[in-house]
């Protein structure tokens, strides 16, 4: 069941009962495309907390549902930052579809040393920081998130990592590391979380299609982000991120 974000002054008071009122695109995209009927029941998120509502009417202006019951939030308990180096053309569209359905709390573009989607403008990066966000509220309407994760502007590996220290940790797939395995790390990670009550949070960092120099993994080792193998297999940059996330919310969700 789709997942429909809405604002809290979308909501109406009707007396000892709530309403939702809806109109713009989220009218058409209920009438129109999902082509849904009165007596039909949707899910809505408003402020964290989420709903599930049945359609009373739907106008040429309008879509009005009213709310049956409050539903339990379903987000992960580790939140996980994605630190994406930018891919060649769209791929970076298919790994914000799949990370946000696969659970990411944020995800940062990444401008490294061997990055080769170059961004010449800033006003062309906004507009692609503004698709990539509306492509993340998609994925998070489709998959039944509780929060629409954020796609941050572009920073530079530099900046990245040292954005990744305000982290509980953080760790870089990188082909030459032979010993450390990803899930050696997670399972020590395990022991962390299931001595702790917080919220804990996680960095990954994906390379580009040329993965990352000599000196960006020793940059990373003196911040504390750690190495880990992926297997024998040099996967693409988007197989990297989606099975890199998969396997963190396998282990630790």
């Amino acid at each position: 069941m789709p997942r429909f974000f809405i604002n809290d002054d979308e909501i109406y008071e009707r007396g000892s009962n709530s309403e939702i009122i809806l109109t713009g695109d989220k009218r058409s995209h209920i009438a129109n495309v999902l082509r849904h009927k009165p007596g039909d029941i949707l899910s809505v998120n408003a402020s964290r907390r989420n709903f599930r509502a049945k359609i009373v009417s739907i106008t040429a202006e309008s879509v009005t549902l009213s709310i049956i019951a409050e539903e339990r939030l379903t987000e992960p308990r580790v939140k996980l930052t994605l630190f994406q180096a930018l891919p060649k053309k769209d791929k970076m569209e298919l790994i914000i579809q799949k990370a946000v359905e696969l659970g990411v709390y944020e995800i940062v573009p990444v401008l490294s040393s061997r990055v080769n989607a170059f961004i010449d403008d800033y006003n062309k990066e906004a507009k692609l920081n503004e698709r990539w966000n509306k492509i993340a509220e998609s994925a998070a309407e489709q998959s039944g998130r509780d929060i629409i994760p954020r796609v941050s502007r572009v920073k530079k590996f530099g900046d990245a990592v040292e954005y990744s220290k305000t982290l509980s940790a953080a760790v870089i797939p990188y082909e030459n590391e032979t010993e450390r395995t990803l899930k050696d790390f997670l399972r020590a990670l395990q022991t962390n979380l299931n001595n702790s009550a917080d919220v804990f949070s996680l960095g990954i960092f994906i390379g580009p299609e040329g993965g990352f120099t000599v000196d960006e993994i020793l940059l990373t080792g003196q911040h504390n982000i750690t190495p880990v193998t992926l297997g024998e297999r040099v996967l693409r940059t988007e197989t990297a991120a989606i099975s890199t996330i998969a396997n963190v919310m396998y282990e630790l969700n």
